[in-house]
């Protein structure tokens, strides 16, 4: 995910100064369609290949689609985060949020084509810088993962990458924004809340075109405003008891694992007793063999080879493993008890009317001891 400041246009209206001296100001602070970008707006390590050694101020058209602008974790990303007075060098943090932060972004909704968001604006010099027309635009500081897939959107037209994931990190008020001086702040009060123009203005209610007196329409407009900023906090509201039912969820997972594991500590020894058995057994194949950091089946399959270098495990199934182990085992073994066997007859066996040759031994060991002396003497 790469970090773009996006100095994007947006209109500043109905301002608002409280008893502190602090501005309440509305905001478009993001919007869908085509934004102009150049090669050094990009991280040399996010580019494609054609375009790492490009000249630095090649065009690059950024699609911003409606689903990627309007996602509820992208609109959410917005709310709380901190306003500064122009980009700062680096992510705001709790680590220079104290140097950089001008204010914060109360509030964030869908409002047309535009992210609509509440800003409250707590610098004096930042509001002075307002209120002289010296910076009314805002561009957003965001991370966002880049496609780059040529294109042609049927609504905006060509493109050369898109952005998807759109996470906004700080609002920075600016001199000018990436889409030009089209939207900006002329006057403390918007358009609409000018007096006596006697205008009549239009707007569009369920595929409906009505036309509203300036009183009637300040009125819709501010209901409309509210019911928006009510749905969108419906829908953090919604984010949130999602999000937390996830997080009791995983608690809830977590604490029955746990309990799981705590209940079946027999399984536990079990499978101790398991990996040391199959470890006696591995040794009857190869005693050499190292059987730390492997698996039983890797384990299984080190010893055949170790039996039978020739053996051809590629792509076999652990059953056909199992198989091949258990049966060259059994063959070992049943050897060692042949050998066995065999040393234990001739040892303990002797032809009809002959002497044993254990019982032989073990006479020979009594006569000795007996003139052990008779050497110590000489």
């Amino acid at each position: 995910m790469i970090q773009i400041n996006n100095r994007q246009t947006v209109e500043l209206s109905n301002r608002e100064i409280t008893s502190e001296g602090f501005m309440k100001v509305n905001a478009n602070v993001a919007r869908s369609g085509i934004l102009n970008y150049c090669v050094f707006d990009f991280p040399t390590e996010a580019l494609p290949n054609e375009l790492k050694n490009a000249p630095m101020d090649q065009a690059i058209r950024v699609l911003y689609r409606p689903e990627a602008v309007f996602d509820k974790e992208s609109i959410a990303s917005i709310i709380d985060k901190p306003i500064t007075n122009g980009h700062p060098s680096e992510n705001v943090t709790s680590q220079n949020a104290r140097f950089f932060s001008r204010g914060f972004v109360k509030a964030a909704r869908k409002k047309g084509n535009m992210v609509s968001a509440d800003l409250l604006i707590t610098d004096s010099e930042l509001i002075n810088q307002i209120n002289d027309k010296v910076k009314e635009e805002c561009s957003t500081g965001m991370k966002a993962e880049v496609l780059w897939n040529k294109g042609e959107d049927p609504d905006f037209g060509e493109y050369d990458a898109e952005f998807k994931d759109i996470r906004v990190n700080h609002v920075a008020i600016v001199f000018k924004g990436r889409a030009g001086d089209k939207v900006r702040l002329a006057n403390e009060e918007s358009q609409n809340n000018k007096k006596g123009n006697g205008k009549m203005e239009k707007r569009i209610v369920n595929g409906i075109e009505i036309e509203f007196s300036n009183q009637a329409l300040q009125a819709f407009d501010s209901v409309t405003t509210e019911n928006e900023k009510l749905s969108s906090e419906l829908d953090s509201v919604k984010t949130e008891l999602e999000n937390s039912k996830k997080e009791l969820d995983k608690t809830k997972g977590e604490l029955d694992a746990t309990k799981a594991e705590l209940a079946n500590t027999d399984r536990i020894d079990a499978l101790v007793k398991e990996r040391t058995e199959l470890i006696t057994n591995a040794k009857v194949l190869d005693p050499k063999i190292e059987v730390d950091n492997k698996s039983n089946v890797e384990i299984k399959k080190a010893a055949i080879l170790a039996a039978n270098k020739d053996a051809d495990l590629k792509d076999k199934s652990n059953d056909y493993i199992d198989a091949v182990f258990d049966t060259m085992l059994a063959n070992a073994k049943k050897g060692l008890d042949d050998s066995n066997d065999a040393l234990n007859g001739a040892f303990n066996n002797a032809p009809k009317g002959k002497e044993k040759p254990s019982e032989a031994a073990r006479k020979k060991f009594v006569e000795n001891s007996r003139n052990a002396y008779k050497n110590e003497d000489k």
